[in-house]
């Protein structure tokens, strides 16, 4: 079996300067910067690892499995939070018809993504 390579074909490069971003002042420049920045590389990374798995295993790897984020801010948003480390991975998508009984405070459903692959980044450069 051939596996469906969604990542690019060239080399991914992370540079020890790259954690510089975890040090911008304003936090809503720095979580966008850290999503444009290092989500398409962990991606792509994601993406190999997973066609490796279809083709080690001859399963579709992504079958039932949707990509988690975090941070997931929003531009909107009306408040947004200190981050020391990102991570972007797969798990078990859910059904948005049934909401979880666990609630915010605010009345929203809590979302809750138990991962199965992440690959994570930490402010201080370790991959993990």
């Amino acid at each position: 079996m051939e596996a469906k390579s969604t990542a690019p074909s060239e080399d991914i490069a992370f540079e020890k300067r790259d954690v510089e971003i975890f040090t911008i002042p304003d936090v809503k420049t720095r979580l966008a910067t850290l999503q444009n920045y290092f989500f398409p590389r962990l991606e792509a990374l994601l993406n190999r690892s997973l066609d490796f798995c279809e083709l080690i295993y001859g399963v579709d790897a992504r079958e039932g499995l949707t990509f988690i984020y975090r941070p997931s801010h929003r531009k909107d948003s009306a408040s947004n939070f200190e981050v020391t480390k990102i991570h972007i991975g797969i798990s078990g998508a859910r059904a948005s018809q049934r909401s979880l009984q666990v609630f915010r405070a605010n009345g929203q459903p809590y979302k809750f993504h138990p991962a199965f692959l992440t690959l994570n980044l930490s402010e201080n450069g370790r991959m993990y």
